[in-house]
């Protein structure tokens, strides 16, 4: 039994296709490596099925071109009396940022430190757990001190792609050792301060259960869509959609979809061209064109073409907002770690 070439990690959460005589296409997603014998676990993105193989049975497939990393760790600080407290640390990286030898990450999520965010909003709470980007962290903080510890473990990375939810990353990731560092985490907090957790609360004060909690409280999701350019909306985009009146056939944004989308993002767009993402879609044919990627909340991934006409004017902004629409529906996203906090105790 032999160790698995340490070359082949950086396969972790990567696809590859291949072209099937029949000319339809196979992708396959690597969701797990072994540690011997250079063994991979991929995932049929069609069926589902998961199949364990040598990495040499890959072969005639073609790797798609990932555009991030996400990697995970424990992180360990001592404290004054050197005892080694562990934590979780979950970082983003831009793969033409460390082309460009960019090394900082684009985004970082982190239990077991105050949410200065919060403490804005909440100052006399004291609520853990934040996630920032470099763009967005405050300049009284100290954006390195987000990663720093005595000790780390565990360190995992996978590769990401556009169209990428949580569950898809976490789908490449084995979460036992995290969830367990962080139950015990929020544990130590009922027991510090006495709480009772009847509704058994996945996050209390902001110290989460378990990975997939810690990530969806502090909006990482939101964060590493800022990392690909991707707008996320809070409605199913299909429902909106209409059939262009176009020679070529193809859908756009209803009127009311249109109107949210031209006062949204602040474009005199005319109309649309809305199609979903796939691997096959180039976005450099794109560079001449005006569009967004917007996930809806299906966690579909469209990409968005827009044709402008004339200039935007500030009347027809002041007109959309004293109307009463379907903008209760059609909205942006927006994760509310804080809608629960006065319940808290």
């Amino acid at each position: 039994m032999g160790m698995t070439d340490s070359k082949i990690k950086k396969y972790l959460g990567c696809k590859f296709y291949k072209i099937r005589e029949d000319e339809s296409i196979s992708m396959i997603r690597i969701i797990r490596i072994s540690d011997f014998n250079n063994m991979v676990t991929y995932k049929d993105l069609d069926t589902k099925e998961e199949k364990k193989v040598n990495i040499k049975e890959l072969q005639g497939y073609t790797e798609l071109e990932p555009i991030g990393i996400v990697s995970f760790a424990i992180a360990g600080m001592y404290d004054e009396e050197h005892h080694l407290n562990n934590d979780v640390i979950v970082a983003a990286y831009r793969i033409l940022d460390l082309k460009m030898d960019i090394n900082a990450p684009f985004c970082i999520c982190r239990q077991s430190i105050n949410d200065f965010f919060a403490s804005v909003m909440y100052p006399d709470k004291n609520i853990v757990g934040v996630s920032v980007t470099r763009d967005n962290c405050p300049a009284e903080i100290d954006y390195r001190l987000m990663v720093s510890a005595n000790t780390v473990s565990d360190y995992v990375m996978t590769n990401i792609y556009y169209e990428d939810t949580i569950d898809d990353i976490l789908d490449c990731i084995n979460t036992k050792k995290y969830d367990s560092i962080l139950a015990g985490l929020q544990q130590q907090y009922i027991d510090d301060f006495g709480i009772v957790n009847r509704d058994h609360k996945a996050s209390i004060n902001g110290w989460c259960k378990d990975l997939k909690t810690l990530l969806i409280d502090n909006n990482f999701e939101s964060d590493i869509d800022e990392m690909r350019d991707i707008q996320a909306v809070d409605f199913n985009i299909e429902d909106h959609l209409v059939e262009n009146d176009t020679t070529t056939p193809s859908k756009g944004f209803d009127k009311e979809a249109l109107e949210f989308f031209r006062v949204t993002f602040k474009v005199p767009a005319v109309s649309t061209v809305v199609v979903p993402y796939k691997h096959d879609i180039d976005l450099a044919d794109f560079n001449n064109t005006n569009y967004i990627k917007m996930r809806d909340n299906t966690n579909t991934l469209y990409i968005v073409v827009y044709k402008n006409e004339g200039q935007y004017l500030e009347k027809e902004l002041e007109d959309w907002n004293n109307r009463k629409t379907i903008s209760d529906q059609i909205k942006l996203a927006f994760y509310n770690k804080y809608h629960n906090i006065k319940e808290s105790k």
